[in-house]
């Protein structure tokens, strides 16, 4: 075989190899220059981690309950956008925005006495900004608000003529529930029994920790 067969032979099997190993996908390439797409602004990040995280969620009536499910997932995808943006400059910027967002959350939520969501967007704070006391006071209030029981009157039976009252109790702050039999006087909980409210429609109680007093009605049944 003379020199130039060898050479065509050579790049003939060259090109059979290279055929062989293609997988038969072809390679995407990302356009540069004045063809490649503009990388996002600090608004439009801000506006999916805002969307992702569910910030703009309707203002619920007082004493709602936050779901446990929803608050870890936000959580979640907070700190994620701040381990990813925190050390790019549009990044940083577009947090900013997310910050914002979360404080003006927390105002509209304490006015709505939503105090579980209150304590979830503080959490929320708390992860731009660990060292922030700013809402230290209103954490206190939130705390304090969501540890008062929530009080229904079960029954007030009168027995061997003692007046008696059964209370069912809910406790927000440990989403626990209790049944408790008691009388005029008694404490439990961190309510204080007063008296009985008109007659017989439900009992005055006092929550020792701010000294409010509240009625809890008697539980009828159509």
């Amino acid at each position: 075989m003379d020199f130039r067969s060898k050479c065509l032979a050579v790049l003939f099997f060259g090109f059979v190899a290279i055929v062989g190993c293609d997988s038969g996908e072809p390679n995407v390439v990302q356009p540069t220059g004045p063809d490649a797409p503009a990388p996002p602004t600090a608004q439009e990040i801000a506006k999916k981690i805002i969307l992702e995280a569910q910030l703009d969620m309707a203002i619920p009536v007082a004493g709602s309950r936050f779901p446990i499910s929803i608050r870890q997932n936000m959580l979640n995808i907070l700190q994620n956008a701040k381990t990813t943006h925190a050390t790019d400059p549009v990044g940083k910027k577009a947090l900013e925005h997310v910050v914002g967002r979360i404080d003006k959350r927390i105002r509209d939520f304490s006015r709505a006495e939503a105090w579980q969501h209150v304590m979830v967007f503080t959490d929320a704070h708390g992860i731009f900004k660990p060292q922030s006391k700013k809402y230290g006071s209103l954490r206190d209030e939130a705390y304090t608000q969501l540890s008062k029981p929530r009080v229904s009157v079960t029954g007030m039976p009168i027995i061997e003529g003692r007046q008696l009252i059964l209370l069912s109790f809910y406790i927000p702050i440990t989403d626990k529930r209790y049944k408790e039999r008691v009388q005029i006087g008694d404490e439990v909980h961190g309510l204080k029994v007063i008296n009985v409210f008109g007659r017989d429609r439900g009992v005055t109680l006092e929550y020792l920790e701010t000294g409010e007093r509240f009625v809890a009605f008697l539980a009828t049944s159509l």
